[in-house]
């Protein structure tokens, strides 16, 4: 018969520092994290969550662009890189702007490459229009020290057309042109009816991951998210915010209805006798 293995895009969820300490007081495990720069720096009870002692999960440091509208400086970048020793860091981007972008790479590449050997190094390509996002892309993939891509959630609505999300329409075009990279990829943030587009970006094996704060978010309001997809409310996480259990129920339920649109069956082609 044949065997069908089950694997998945890794979701990291975002969260309030006290919903996430709940999780870890309820025995969850985490697979894979993100954390924020610019709150590791800010914020002693949120830094502690991903202290490497205590972590049994692969990190991801995000440089806060897409919180701030920039990333964060590159010495305090440095901070928060030693302050929790991450697997993986985003390096330096500016939204869109794929020159910009390389500058703030190279410069912060230049300056600090020593010490960054033994990391994984995300780069985030960047373009006006879907020509200058693949271009951008196809560079930042050719670079040695780059081990992984990451694809924003910002593009979704620019470069839509058609029904189809503008990051789907990267990856089909990556695809297309023979382009993707032989490395991992990451889904920088989930929008609207993230779990739909999870199970459509899912037959990609390439897409290694995803982060969101979708899970969260749309507990708040009370919603659950659903086969039928959803909203996303375009509000930032206060990590500050107290803990509600009502909320946190609602959290749970679609934190595995993400990762449920996650899952990828694969025929692996073998048989096993009987």
């Amino acid at each position: 018969m044949y065997v069908i293995i089950i694997t998945m895009i890794r979701v990291a969820h975002i969260m309030p520092t006290e919903y996430q300490e709940n999780l870890v007081a309820d025995g969850m495990c985490f697979d894979i994290q993100m954390s924020l720069a610019h709150l590791v720096l800010e914020d002693v009870s949120y830094r502690e969550l991903f202290s490497k002692p205590i972590r049994s999960s692969f990190l991801i440091l995000d440089n806060s662009a897409f919180e701030l509208g920039e990333s964060i400086d590159s010495n305090d970048l440095m901070l928060a890189i030693a302050k929790v020793s991450p697997d993986e860091i985003v390096l330096p981007d500016s939204l869109y702007n794929h020159n910009s972008t390389m500058e703030l790479m190279q410069d912060f590449i230049a300056r600090h490459r020593d010490y960054l050997s033994n990391m994984s190094l995300m780069a985030v390509p960047h373009g006006k229009s879907i020509g200058e996002y693949i271009e951008s892309y196809r560079i930042m993939s050719s670079l040695d020290y780059v081990s992984t891509i990451g694809i924003g959630t910002i593009y979704n609505d620019k470069f839509a057309e058609d029904g189809i999300l503008g990051r789907e329409k990267i990856v089909r075009e990556l695809v297309r042109r023979n382009l993707v990279a032989d490395k991992a990829h990451h889904l920088l943030g989930l929008g609207d009816s993230g779990n739909i587009e999870l199970i459509r970006l899912s037959k990609y094996d390439f897409i290694r991951s995803c982060d969101s704060s979708a899970a969260y978010v749309n507990a708040c309001t009370g919603t659950r998210i659903t086969s039928d997809g959803y909203k996303k409310d375009r509000i930032k996480v206060d990590f500050s915010a107290n803990f509600d259990k009502r909320t946190y129920k609602i959290m749970l339920h679609n934190m595995k209805t993400l990762e449920e649109a996650a899952k990828r069956g694969e025929d692996s082609r073998s048989r096993s006798r009987e």
